[in-house]
């Protein structure tokens, strides 16, 4: 859709598949999710090394999944990036949270 991922057609769809739908409805729930596990653990009881990077992860996360956001409405090449940005942010700082200490 969009030509994202490459190879797609560059139109938006008038109807979409089950598997689509269900792929959006996944990624609203991944993304969505994100800061509200990032600011828990900014805000729990961890060690504070955990909660620095949760906080990072959640300012970055919140500030790509916007520009993420932003950049599909506008068909603009870099929206691929900052989707990635976001989940390296969002997943890395759980994998953080939840890596051995």
């Amino acid at each position: 859709m969009r030509g994202y991922p490459p190879g797609t057609p560059d139109t938006t769809p008038e109807a979409y598949s089950k598997g689509h739908a269900r792929h959006e409805q996944a990624g609203a729930v991944v993304f969505g999710g994100m800061p509200v596990v990032a600011l828990t653990a900014t805000l729990s009881d961890l060690a504070a090394p955990v909660r620095i990077v949760s906080a990072i992860g959640l300012v970055v996360a919140v500030f790509a999944t916007i520009r993420f956001a932003t950049a599909w409405e506008r068909d603009d090449p870099l929206t691929g990036r900052w989707q990635r940005i976001a989940l390296i942010a969002g997943l890395g700082q759980l994998a953080v949270v939840f890596a051995p200490i």
